[in-house]
């Protein structure tokens, strides 16, 4: 008897697993700063563009799910969400560097279904105002 209750624990134990790990997928956020300088001034203009790579199995209209906010920076401008490669999505951002903050925070978010990531870029360059 209490074999059996170590067996259905043990069997118990591996379908939770199976049940987190089999179904994650992969997710990935990345940022290129074009023309990246060491010291900003306000009202700069800096253009990022955001990459995020799922699984091969997203279809275009998943990419909408990924939000992008941001702290210090205003977005003035924004692309649609392109497909880059298979399992490659990409936005451009035309940000404007606004006074009176400390820091300077884009964060990209995406938590839909079976994906999830969280990224954060942080402007530490000197500010000049």
């Amino acid at each position: 008897m209490i074999l059996t209750k170590k067996i259905q624990f043990i069997v118990l134990l591996s379908l939770l697993y199976v049940a987190t790990y089999a179904t994650e997928k992969d997710c990935e956020i990345t940022f290129f700063v074009q023309n990246e300088k060491q010291t900003y001034t306000i009202n700069d203009t800096i253009i990022i563009l955001v990459k995020v790579r799922l699984d091969k199995d997203f279809c275009d209209e998943a990419a909408d799910a990924t939000k992008v906010f941001s702290k210090g920076l205003k977005i003035e401008e924004r692309s649609e969400w392109k497909r880059l490669s298979d399992d490659t999505v990409g936005q451009k951002l035309v940000l404007t560097v606004l006074p009176n903050y400390e820091n300077r925070i884009i964060t990209v978010y995406r938590k839909t279904g079976h994906y999830s990531c969280f990224q954060q870029l942080e402007i530490n360059l000197d500010i000049i105002k």
